[in-house]
């Protein structure tokens, strides 16, 4: 294990992972829910990571929104470079550990409110549902 690095910006998936990588994740969430407006898919992404630079630092079991939990199932799936991705922000492998309780593992106002509170505009699509955007784009 290496020591993670120091924070970076994680608003796009294309400075963070291999563009095949990204390319593949991006096509795997639109065709896996292909009820997502096209630009949706790319957003997930770039919203999963910044989630997994979250659980990086956070002091508490942390959960994703719907839409981010869609862009983790999707990412854990290629477990090698999951795995690189998770030794390079955190110094270790994030696990997924699904909550079966009654609130299904969602974002807590705490954490919800503390990626709010870090300046991320939230977007209008996703409002209610844990996502901040940090696309350079906007909203």
């Amino acid at each position: 294990m290496t020591a993670p690095t120091t924070t970076q910006s994680l608003n796009d998936h294309r400075e963070q992972l291999p563009t095949t990588l990204a390319d593949r994740l991006v096509a795997r969430i639109s065709a896996e829910h292909p009820k997502l407006s096209a630009d949706l898919p790319a957003r997930i992404l770039d919203q999963t990571l910044a989630f997994l630079e979250t659980c990086a630092t956070a002091t508490e079991p942390i959960g994703p929104s719907e839409l981010v939990d869609i862009g983790w199932h999707s990412f854990i799936l290629y477990t090698h470079e999951y795995a690189e991705f998770c030794d390079r922000i955190a110094g270790r492998f994030i696990h997924h550990a699904p909550d079966d309780g009654p609130t299904g593992g969602r974002v807590s106002d705490r954490a919800e409110g503390e990626r709010g509170d870090a300046g991320a505009p939230r977007s209008p699509r996703c409002a209610g549902r844990g996502i901040a955007l940090t696309s350079r784009s906007g909203p």
